[in-house]
């Protein structure tokens, strides 16, 4: 590299550092003391009871999940603009609704009206999806049934917002809209959501009920961990659920400084995998999806594509459904380690260990003892590829000596000694038959 590049990637660096500095600047939380429709939709009522009675103790947001929500409202502009480029009068942005009775509140994306629609203003909220996810939601059944639990709590908004219209307007308001903006195509796709006054009345009006109970009585309702939603959650720092304690919290007696190189950097390699695998289970999701839908609307279960060949095979599986008063009485707890790692800056790792730390960790230099059993070691394999070596004319007869020895290096001295004892067999079986000669 010469000095013209070595500048460039200087000047690089230094504009690379410059981003971002001001959205952490402007990183803040936002304490609620009410059951907002975009949170109700939640399974954790502790979060919720959270929420409202240590909201000041809520995590924030990191830079790049900062950036997500930015971005959204930018989207959410955007698609403003061509709806109303399209003929629809966008009307209520930002409408805030609340029932004081329940203490919920919401803030609707906007109202929409188009004469082909009766010009009767409905509700509409905007969200981005990714191009995988995109295809595979079509109806307000699935988002209720989607394994993702930010996506099921789509619904529960939605029943939330057309819940505290009727209340507006002393009238049902019988359906909504979400319309959903693909990230990669810009395209745009509404679903219709009708009112579904059973979930309403379970999910919605008993669960504010409940977490309002919690609340006024000073409650902390149970909890269960799961795998996708408590690592995301601004309260697993003070959320005693598995045992998972945050890093921050760990007194010094319980913490143990590792020096071990190679697991330092197993860890930095997986972090360079997780967008990897993020993005491998994203296009996993939408193949299975797309693949089912074919079955379904073709009745094949084979299918080519380009040049791959695609089966669907079925598999079926007994499942035993046991009545809750049965389960209950056979109800263990049961736990698991689960490893949580972040990355420390230098600060923080000054602050841990009391002294200066390199960020890079380095292999501590080895002591003569170490040095003399290294040396015994490669003496050792030395010797057993020169044996090898002896009989070179029996066998690897294609290749150089040096490039003999580049793959032997490779092996240990277990299967050194195998080929060692092949190169002698090889030896001893062709001296017998030079002898019949």
């Amino acid at each position: 590299m010469n000095d013209s590049d070595v500048h460039t990637s200087k000047m690089s660096s230094d504009i690379n550092s410059l981003f971002d500095i001001g959205l952490e600047r402007e990183l803040t939380i936002y304490p609620s003391s009410s059951n907002t429709a975009s949170q109700l939709g939640i399974g954790c009522d502790r979060r919720l009871v959270f929420a409202q009675t240590r909201g000041t103790e809520s995590q924030k947001p990191s830079v790049n999940l900062q950036k997500i929500y930015d971005y959204g409202n930018l989207i959410g502009d955007y698609v403003q603009t061509r709806l109303r480029k399209d003929g629809f009068t966008v009307l209520e942005n930002q409408r805030a609704f609340r029932d004081r009775s329940l203490n919920l509140s919401a803030k609707i994306d906007c109202m929409i009206k188009h004469e082909r629609l009766g010009n009767r203003a409905v509700l509409c909220e905007i969200k981005s999806f990714s191009p995988f996810e995109f295809d595979k939601y079509n109806r307000a059944e699935d988002f209720l049934q989607s394994n993702k639990h930010y996506y099921r709590s789509y619904y529960t908004q939605l029943q939330t917002y057309l819940y505290l219209l009727s209340l507006e307007r002393q009238e049902f308001e019988e359906w909504g809209l979400l319309l959903l903006f693909n990230k990669n195509t810009a395209s745009l796709k509404g679903i219709v959501f009708k009112r579904d006054d059973q979930h309403i009345e379970e999910s919605v009006l008993k669960r504010c009920e409940q977490i309002n109970y919690y609340v006024k009585n000073n409650l902390l309702p149970e909890a269960e961990y799961c795998e996708s939603a408590c690592p995301e959650c601004p309260f697993n720092h003070i959320c005693d659920v598995g045992n998972v304690c945050n890093a921050d919290e760990l007194k010094e007696s319980d913490t143990f400084l590792v020096d071990e190189f190679d697991l330092v950097e197993a860890i930095k390699r997986k972090e360079e995998l997780k967008e990897s695998y993020k993005q491998y289970m994203e296009a996993d999701d939408f193949i299975k999806w797309t693949m089912k839908m074919y079955k379904e609307d073709k009745g094949k279960s084979h299918f080519l594509l380009g040049s791959y060949d695609v089966r669907i095979k079925t598999i079926s599986h007994k499942k035993y459904k046991v009545p809750d008063e049965i389960k209950k009485q056979y109800e263990v707890v049961s736990s698991y380690d689960k490893i949580l790692i972040k990355k420390l800056e230098n600060d923080e790792m000054k602050k841990r260990t009391n002294k200066e730390v390199n960020t890079e960790v380095t292999k501590k230099e080895p002591s003569d003892e170490d040095i003399a059993i290294i040396q015994k070691e490669l003496d050792k394999k030395k010797k057993l590829i020169d044996d090898i070596l002896s009989y070179r004319e029996y066998f690897y007869t294609e290749l150089s000596e040096s490039e003999i020895i580049s793959e032997l290096i490779m092996k240990d001295d277990e299967e050194l000694k195998t080929i060692l004892l092949g190169a002698k067999y090889s030896f001893g079986k062709r001296e017998k038959e030079d002898v019949k000669e």
